[in-house]
């Protein structure tokens, strides 16, 4: 079961430097040609929504693959990393869906499809909910296997 675990902990960090690697390289592409981009009548703020989410969409594809090459190097104790990030994903694909009346909304929901490019596909695929599940799933099963086996008694020197 503990080596399953540690493999469990293994893939994961390889699957967030893929992921990491697959959205940096859409949110590069996406930055270097935004196309047609400019604000409308209707859309006024679509520019700045756009280069905002694109922000956020890349500041969490960098910790997506700092906790991979974590969990990867130290493993386990990088789990926390990991849920910060996948936490904070999935809290921004939730809020970021929240409707927002007027020019704002609108121009937010129309840079939605184009500034979250670096983290759709981990969307497509529900990976931040997958990832966070197993990922615990491998901590708990850790930590039970070690209080049952403890280092040394509490009471004597280290």
């Amino acid at each position: 079961m503990e080596r399953a675990t540690q493999v469990t902990i293994l893939v994961f960090g390889v699957l967030n430097l893929l992921f990491a690697a697959v959205g940096l390289y859409m949110s590069v592409e996406t930055f270097a040609h935004p196309g047609h981009l400019s604000d409308s009548q209707t859309s006024p703020f679509l520019v700045e929504a756009f280069y905002g989410m694109s922000a956020l969409n890349l500041a969490f594809v960098l910790a997506l693959a700092v906790s991979g090459f974590l969990l990867l190097r130290i493993g386990a104790r990088a789990i926390t990393l990991a849920n910060v990030v996948l936490v904070g994903e999935m809290a921004y694909f939730i809020a970021s869906l929240w409707p927002v009346r007027g020019p704002l909304g609108r121009s937010m929901w129309q840079a939605y499809g184009i500034a979250n490019v670096a983290t759709t596909p981990q969307l497509i695929v529900g990976y931040p909910l997958i990832a966070l599940i197993a990922l615990n799933v491998a901590r708990h099963r850790l930590t039970k296997r070690d209080s049952r086996f403890p280092d040394a008694p509490s009471h004597m020197p280290h």
